[in-house]
């Protein structure tokens, strides 16, 4: 069955993933670094989300699909040298779709989970 809340979210984790990455590529981070960034940028605020909520196991745990596809994103991003004429603006719908499908889905998760409006208002913009 076709899930766009979950192509959403894939959509957003890939351009934040990207977003971090090119930052990383760009300060010669090794392929360490690269993947180290690209995962904060895609997967941070979700985790602290969790974290502050105390939801276990945290997201990314139960979908490991996407730290895995953080994973080969940045071996691609590492060693293919033509991922730098990427233009940040290329990202940017990818990017907005992924902050707007993110901030829904955090807030409903909070929301879920017994917290207020207000405090699910701001869990949803922290993720």
């Amino acid at each position: 069955m076709f899930d766009i809340i979950y192509v959403l979210e894939m959509t957003g984790v890939i351009a934040f993933a990207i977003s971090g990455m090119l930052i990383a590529r760009s300060k010669n981070m090794d392929p360490v670094g690269v993947f180290t960034i690209g995962f904060v940028t895609a997967l941070g605020g979700g985790t602290l989300r969790d974290l502050m909520m105390d939801n276990h196991p945290l997201y990314w745990i139960k979908h490991q699909e996407q730290p895995i596809l953080i994973l080969c994103m940045a071996v691609v991003f590492s060693y293919w040298h033509r991922v730098e004429r990427i233009r940040e603006s290329r990202i940017l719908l990818p990017d907005a779709l992924g902050l707007g499908v993110f901030t829904i889905l955090g807030a409903q998760l909070a929301l879920d989970l017994g917290h207020s409006w207000f405090v699910a208002s701001l869990l949803g913009v922290m993720t």
